[in-house]
């Protein structure tokens, strides 16, 4: 049978688990807690019982209330991955089964031929990076990256690369991707609730969703909880962060600028260390090279 699946992605620590919530909030959407890295580890060539053994290390099934999948282990990767998030649509008493996980970007392929009798809805969180890779850098919820000394260049490519790839989608199928700022939800969180179910294709219903009331468990996800133990203003989770750009050293920062300045102005993001800068030069070969290179280039011409 034909369904709408509604995917959740973005780059770690950029607003993906507030999205989840406040989606997975309305009436008709079910997305389970948690992130669902299924086609991440299929990716890997793991068999689906392999694939739920490590989600049940991680204590997915437990946030989801659920445990029993051994029904889906005999299934191929495309129907394990419909069939679980189909029966946890149906056991919360929803229509439009979806998931959550960040860098699901990068296997949008896998996703779409799973899915290819189905309705995706893609929602993309995009956020500014000078602040994920701060958020990045300063976790306690991911402390295991505090051992990754090329953390700030490997992530910024991420933030790239993950951002081309779901900016030509929307550009291609504007019906099935939509790209979401993190900062403008955030700044407005009514405004664009509203376009995110249009998007969606279902009716907006404010006060459950930006009260989140289907996620009652989770506290704040914020890297800096000390900044947020300062807001005076604890009663919602919907807010405006400041920049975390203070929390980089000014050479993380030049190493962002390069890699991701020129894409982050085409999104929008205003920032005096995000300026256009002129195209890289390139550079002249030298003599010592040129006759270096002589003998092969003779070699080649004589033995056409």
């Amino acid at each position: 049978m034909k369904k709408r699946f509604v995917l959740i992605g973005g780059m770690p620590r950029s607003g993906t688990t507030l999205i989840e919530t406040i989606v997975g909030s309305h009436s008709r959407i079910a997305i389970p807690p948690g992130d669902f890295q299924f086609a991440e580890l299929s990716d890997r060539g793991l068999t689906v019982e392999r694939i739920f053994s490590i989600l049940s290390k991680k204590a997915t099934w437990k946030l989801w209330g659920s445990r029993d999948f051994a029904a889906v282990f005999d299934m191929s990767h495309r129907d394990a991955f419909r069939a679980t998030l189909i029966k946890y649509a149906e056991d919360t008493g929803k229509d439009i089964p979806g998931a959550k996980a960040p860098y699901c970007e990068f296997y949008i392929d896998a996703y779409e031929d799973w899915l290819s009798g189905d309705e995706l809805k893609f929602i993309y969180v995009v956020r500014n990076p000078f602040d994920v890779m701060a958020s990045l850098k300063h976790s306690h919820i991911h402390t295991n990256w505090h051992r990754f000394r090329d953390l700030i260049a490997v992530q910024s490519r991420n933030w790239l690369r993950s951002t081309a790839v779901i900016m030509a989608k929307a550009y291609r199928q504007p019906d099935n991707f939509f790209v979401l700022r993190y900062e403008d939800f955030a700044g407005d969180p009514i405004r664009f609730g509203a376009d995110l179910c249009e998007f969606l294709g279902v009716k907006f219903e404010q006060e459950d969703m930006l009260n989140r009331t289907g996620y009652e468990y989770h506290d704040t996800n914020t890297s800096f909880p000390d900044r947020f133990a300062e807001r005076k203003d604890k009663s919602t989770y919907i807010y405006p962060a400041e920049s975390r750009k203070s929390s980089l050293s000014r050479n993380e920062i030049e190493l962002i600028r390069q890699i991701c300045g020129e894409t982050a102005l085409s999104l929008g993001y205003e920032d005096p260390d995000l300026q256009l800068r002129p195209p890289e030069k390139m550079h002249k070969v030298q003599v010592l090279t040129k006759i270096r290179r002589l003998p092969g280039r003779i070699y080649r011409r004589i033995t056409r």
